[in-house]
């Protein structure tokens, strides 16, 4: 295993969690699933997914990133945390582990959905 791969791999065993609130309208992280704050927000339950981005930013579910000028969310999908553009075919899913170190994250999906619909805009 090369030393690139061993990095990734041990960042990946730490599991972080986040949570977005509509209300106040930011993330709470958590170090775990099971201290969720009580009441629960009403809000998806995100994961860090080990990776960083090529400024050293963690990538997180549900961020936006930019990869050879298109957009991409981050999601989990089939076992693993992949980039995919809105709207596109399977075949536009990108293995997140394979492009993240080329990447940059440029927002999220809460606080700029129009960095996706603008590139899909763009596409049509």
């Amino acid at each position: 295993m090369s030393l690139l791969h061993k990095r990734i791999y041990n960042q990946m065993k730490t599991l972080k969690f986040r949570i977005y609130d509509k209300d106040k309208k930011g993330f709470h992280y958590l170090n775990s699933i099971w201290n969720m704050p009580d009441p629960c927000y009403d809000g998806e339950v995100q994961q860090w997914t080990g990776l960083l981005d090529s400024h050293g930013k963690e990538i997180w579910e549900g961020n936006i990133i930019k990869f050879e000028k298109n957009n991409y969310q981050v999601l989990f999908n089939n076992g693993c945390f992949v980039a995919t553009r809105q709207n596109k075919s399977p075949y536009s899913y990108k293995e997140l582990w394979n492009i993240c170190f080329v990447s940059e994250v440029i927002g999220d999906i809460y606080s700029n959905p129009e960095l996706l619909n603008s590139q899909n805009q763009n596409d049509k």
